[in-house]
């Protein structure tokens, strides 16, 4: 993903700040999760896409009888789980998904943590489910854009699965490091990281992503 060279020097700068001399990589199951055997037996991580061009998405338009203004799409950033299950139906899988954003705020560095709890019920078994969340266009305008991605996948109340990416250098389970998390150069922005049914994308291709337990 193409960045600014600000924003390049702020996610240098955070790795450094927060967490330097550690790296990260993926980790399937990593601790406090379930055996990598038990985790077959349920889900299958396929992907995270929360970069680039396929992380970014327009506001959809929806026809009303009321006249409008003209008003440019803004720009949402789209954090999605892709993942396969095998069992022939589970009644409830629990994301939490948490962010991690850097940027410049009032001339300062700034970094972001957004976290969101996110719990799916009557999931078929095949390949391609789709968990997402959102960030609106203008807390990434504001906040500035995400630096790191991570997610926890909870079966019957147990972690089966935990994953994250970064696009930089970050310590291996970064949202639990409390050197991160609770630096004074990390704000945390609850109730921003939105799921699919807060979104204006709730009734876009409806069919392809599973029902939001209420």
């Amino acid at each position: 993903m193409q960045r600014s060279a600000v924003t390049l020097t702020l996610v240098i700068s955070l790795a450094s700040v927060l967490v330097a001399g550690h790296g990260l990589g993926q980790q399937r199951p990593a601790a406090g999760a379930v055996e990598a055997e038990d985790a077959r037996d349920v889900l299958r991580l396929r992907k995270l896409v929360w970069q680039g061009a396929q992380a970014k998405v327009k506001t959809p338009e929806y026809r009303t009888t009321a006249s409008k203004g003209v008003t440019v799409p803004g720009e949402w950033w789209q954090f999605t789980v892709e993942y396969d299950t095998k069992p022939e139906w589970i009644d409830d899988l629990t994301f939490q998904f948490y962010v991690l954003g850097v940027g410049v705020v009032e001339g300062k560095k700034a970094y972001s943590f957004y976290s969101a709890r996110v719990s799916y019920i009557d999931i078929k078994e095949g390949r391609g489910h789709k968990a997402t969340v959102f960030l609106r266009p203008n807390t990434v305008e504001r906040y500035g854009e995400p630096a790191a991605f991570a997610v926890e996948i909870y079966h019957n109340g147990q972690m089966v699965l935990q994953e994250t990416e970064a696009a930089t250098k970050v310590s291996k389970l970064w949202w639990k490091d409390p050197q991160v998390i609770d630096s004074p150069l990390v704000s945390k922005r609850d109730g921003v990281l939105l799921n699919r049914a807060r979104s204006p994308f709730a009734y876009v291709d409806v069919d392809a992503y599973e029902t939001i337990k209420q």
